[in-house]
């Protein structure tokens, strides 16, 4: 006999490997999404999302069969990664919206939670590094990265273990934190990560238009030791900006040299 539908305005959610069943009465369609990134582990990027009640009923379905129904007439765009605990590709990040809509760029949002939301990796997708990793306050860590003193959001990035739970948060930093002295931190904060979602958002930060973000993100891409990245570094030998150029030149042999 099936379950019966949650009271109106209560979400129930279950998720079994990439199957998901969620039961929601008139519940809010952000909340919804928010609570499907948090427990899928991938970054929510949305514009003008509103809270419309919206009824929703799906059995054991992966998530690109529940959006369409969820997100009505709404454009979005699911971005896939390879997770190695896993050995498959995952959703990493959702972006609701199109490139007409006010504020959808990234790097120019707004870092409030009427913008865009994001939620960390699910904390069971690898095993946690030790027990203060496990004790950490993703809620409290959510709304130290939304402050609006960039200081405090700085603060907050250096809580973040890049090789833990919390690399999409630093990556979305990166990508859309509305002040350079923050995506610049967010760069600084990869450096050590292993991890080609961290490597990917480094090459994409090479097109900054800070100076300072483009030399964090040149020098954290030195320590990456990935020589795909060398291309990349290439096309700043070109940048109108000396000291890019000068460090792009130096990182390149010393990539090639330890790849080899």
């Amino acid at each position: 006999m099936p379950e019966p539908m949650p009271p109106a305005g209560q979400i129930r959610l279950r998720v079994d490997g990439d199957r998901i069943t969620l039961h929601a009465s008139e519940a809010p369609r952000r909340a919804l999404l928010e609570m499907l990134a948090h427990e899928l582990g991938f970054a929510l990027i949305a514009t003008q999302l509103d809270n419309e009640a919206v009824t929703v009923r799906a059995d054991a379905q992966r998530l690109p069969a529940i959006l369409p129904g969820l997100l009505a007439d709404r454009p979005y765009r699911l971005d896939y990664q390879l997770d190695p605990v896993a050995g498959r590709h995952t959703i990493a990040r959702l972006e609701v919206g199109s490139p007409g809509d006010a504020g959808f760029d990234p790097t120019q949002a707004e870092g409030n939670a009427g913008d865009a939301a994001l939620v960390v990796v699910r904390p069971d997708a690898r095993p946690a590094r030790d027990e203060d990793a496990a004790r950490v306050d993703w809620k409290e860590l959510l709304l130290r990265l939304d402050d609006s003193d960039a200081e405090e959001r700085m603060e907050a990035l250096a809580d973040i273990d890049s090789e833990g739970e919390g690399l999409a948060l630093i990556t979305d930093r990166l990508a859309r934190d509305p002040d350079p002295r923050v995506r610049a931190a967010a760069a600084e904060q990869l450096e050590f990560a292993d991890n080609l979602a961290a490597v990917d958002a480094l090459v994409l930060a090479l097109g900054d238009p800070d100076r300072n973000v483009v030399l964090a993100a040149i020098d954290a891409l030195e320590l990456t030791e990935d020589a795909t990245v060398v291309e990349d570094l290439a096309l700043l030998l070109e940048h109108p900006d000396p000291e890019i150029r000068e460090a792009a030149q130096e990182a390149i042999p010393f990539i090639a040299d330890d790849a080899d």
